[in-house]
């Protein structure tokens, strides 16, 4: 009879095992069955957010157009340098700029000593490969066509040299002046009618990598010129000689007046704000393939 009654209970342990498994299935497949609900969206961004600031770059052979430092150093298309140089200048008032707080210190300490613009000085064979190549490097002019050479030859030898900074020979650089009227101008003003006279906006400083920007407290091939880098420095030129009416009064004032900034590998042209010319023929003629040409024979010497 035991026997009898444990063969029951082991049965109707079974019959409520198997209830509770089948139970549990069905459990299972209809939560399988059920649609669920989609996550929530992510909330839109506010629309400013939407905007990136663009900063023109120029770097060697490609021009990039960076909102982030993920696309740095890569081109965005297969555009030549020149074509983006001519995109640019179109659309350059089109797009909002971003403006670092280093280089609008850096603008407003130019202005406060009277510098509103940098200045290239060339031979006016040269102003059309200028103009649709920009201020190239010495070493890039030279490769790219047949320059006419305005430099006195025993000061270019020594330009062969690397500057202190960067490592790079002077020549790879663009040169600007930070005032015209130097030691350079006062040499050539035998050359007065075939001169030009380049007027460089300071944006340029804004749009240059800070890899690709020295500037000099005098001549940069002077042994006793200082480098600098980066955009905070400009107070350290020797703004005294640079702003005098004349130089020759003033220690090491013939070193000094030609203090420069350096622009590696080139000034792009829509940094070009006018041409400055002695000759008012000149003027003419150049007129005729660029919009802003000034007959200006005060700021050379000689005029």
């Amino acid at each position: 009879m035991e026997w009898i009654i444990g063969f029951l209970i082991l049965g109707g342990l079974s019959v409520l095992f198997d209830t509770s498994k089948s139970g549990q299935t069905e459990l299972r497949r209809e939560h399988a069955a059920t649609p669920q609900s989609p996550p929530p969206a992510p909330s839109s961004p506010p629309a400013e957010s939407l905007v990136r600031k663009v900063e023109p770059v120029v770097r060697g052979a490609t021009v990039e157009a960076s909102g982030s430092s993920s696309n740095r150093g890569s081109r965005s298309d297969n555009r030549s340098v020149e074509d983006w140089d001519e995109w640019l200048g179109e659309n350059w008032g089109k797009a909002e700029t971003w403006e670092s707080p280093e280089f609008l210190q850096a603008r407003s300490l130019l202005n406060a000593k009277g510098v509103t613009a940098f200045w290239h000085m060339t031979h006016r064979d040269n102003v059309r490969n200028i103009l649709d190549q920009g201020i190239l490097s010495h070493s890039e002019a030279r490769k790219a066509h047949k320059i006419v050479d305005i430099s006195d030859a025993s000061v270019q030898q020594r330009r062969t040299a690397a500057e202190p900074i960067f490592g790079r020979c002077l020549h790879d650089y663009a040169p600007l002046y930070v005032n015209p009227r130097n030691p350079m101008l006062f040499r050539l003003q035998d050359l007065n009618n075939s001169l030009c006279l380049l007027e460089i906006s300071l944006d340029v400083l804004r749009d240059t990598g800070s890899r690709d920007l020295i500037y000099t407290d005098g001549n940069a091939a002077s042994g006793a010129t200082n480098f600098f880098s980066g955009m905070e420095g400009f107070d350290n030129l020797p703004w005294d000689v640079l702003m005098a009416e004349y130089w020759n009064d003033k220690e090491d004032g013939k070193r000094k007046r030609c203090a420069e900034v350096l622009i590696h590998p080139k000034v792009a042209k829509r940094h070009i704000s006018a041409i400055h010319c002695y000759s008012r023929q000149l003027a003419q003629e150049l007129g005729g393939i660029y919009g802003n040409v000034r007959f200006n024979p005060s700021t050379f010497f000689g005029g």
